[in-house]
């Protein structure tokens, strides 16, 4: 029996299992192939209705789809425009692995904006003038920007409360993420204790506390052309707002710029691209107003807990990864911690 076969039978049972007369009127279409996960796109039927639906299907390593379910659930009772939580089946010991069905958002990544920019720029300059092409693509990408911060905005503004209440504040506050990151970290490197303990004794004062997405960054936020849904909410905690915009920056130190050196057409459109990318970075931030809200302090503690946070993700993944690649991004990251001070020498060899 097929992966793909095998998922949809999961999947129906526990539709089944939930609504009784459910069925699915379209086969599984793969999606996503994740390192922990597998999304497919099917139809729903429930009476006479039928609508689009995604299922994301625990694959192996770490299981977050309950957080995710119940994080994405909590939004959406808000009026945020997240995929609504149709089910949640959590794995069942030596049988079916854990199980989210949510409606799907047509849309989108925002990401891919970007060769829409290349495009706009490239044609305009070159049927009109280039100082025209220079305009059409900033006009666009300052519309993008500020659609996108404004839904950032949006979700830091939802009621903290609120969303507490129905997931239950212990497991979603920047402590208890903290903690298990820390444990991740001693799992996957001992190494690495040194660092975390030093992150957990100098964290500054918290201010106003909000709902951080954790992940908010240009592939999880999709588009038609304005914003349709934001996904993939297993990463969701309350914190300080710098918690988000950090990691919006950390995300840069995750990016390889192709050689300069490197001549080919392909090497050339990827530094395009990397410095349209960059300048979207800019433009969000500015369109979000950082300078004028955030706390410095903030912002380098939560820094330097995002780029200690891939250096887990790399722990983690380095018995399956290239290992050339892995130590080139481990050196990275850690020469941005040495930079606040935190250069471990054994760790960071």
């Amino acid at each position: 029996m097929s992966e793909a076969v095998n998922d949809e039978a999961v999947a129906l049972a526990a539709l089944h299992e939930t609504f009784g007369d459910a069925s699915f009127v379209a086969p599984f279409e793969e999606l996503v192939v994740a390192s922990r996960s597998t999304l497919y796109r099917t139809v729903l039927k429930r009476g006479q209705d039928q609508q689009p639906v995604v299922c994301k299907i625990h694959r192996e390593g770490r299981d977050t789809l309950e957080q995710e379910a119940a994080a994405m659930q909590a939004v959406h009772a808000l009026g945020y425009p997240a995929p609504e939580l149709i089910l949640f089946r959590k794995a069942q010991a030596g049988a079916s692995p854990s199980l989210i069905m949510m409606s799907e958002v047509k849309g989108w990544p925002f990401v891919r904006y970007t060769p829409i920019l290349i495009v706009l720029l490239l044609v305009t300059g070159v049927t009109v003038s280039a100082v025209a092409g220079i305009i059409a693509a900033l006009v666009f990408n300052l519309g993008l920007a500020w659609m996108y911060a404004g839904t950032w905005r949006r979700l830091h503004n939802l009621p903290v409360t609120a969303f507490a209440a129905t997931i239950g504040a212990g497991q979603v506050g920047y402590g208890a993420w903290f903690n298990s990151l820390a444990a991740r970290a001693q799992e996957a490197d001992a190494g690495l204790a040194e660092l975390f303990g030093k992150l957990a004794e100098m964290k500054p004062a918290s201010h106003a506390e909000v709902i951080c997405h954790g992940d908010f960054h240009f592939w999880n936020v999709l588009c038609r052309p304005f914003v349709r849904g934001v996904i993939d909410w297993e990463e969701a905690v309350i914190a300080d707002r710098e918690f988000d915009l950090a990691w919006f920056s950390a995300v840069n130190e995750w990016m390889d710029l192709p050689d300069a050196n490197d001549d080919r057409v392909g090497s050339i459109v990827a530094r395009l691209f990397y410095v349209l990318f960059s300048a979207q970075l800019k433009l969000v931030q500015r369109a979000y107003g950082w300078s004028r809200q955030l706390d410095d302090d903030l912002m380098r503690y939560y820094t330097a807990v995002h780029l200690a946070k891939g250096l887990v993700v790399i722990a983690e993944a380095e018995a399956s990864g290239n290992a050339w690649e892995m130590r080139t991004m481990k050196q990275r990251l850690w020469a941005r911690l040495a930079e606040a001070g935190f250069e471990t020498p054994s760790a960071g060899a």
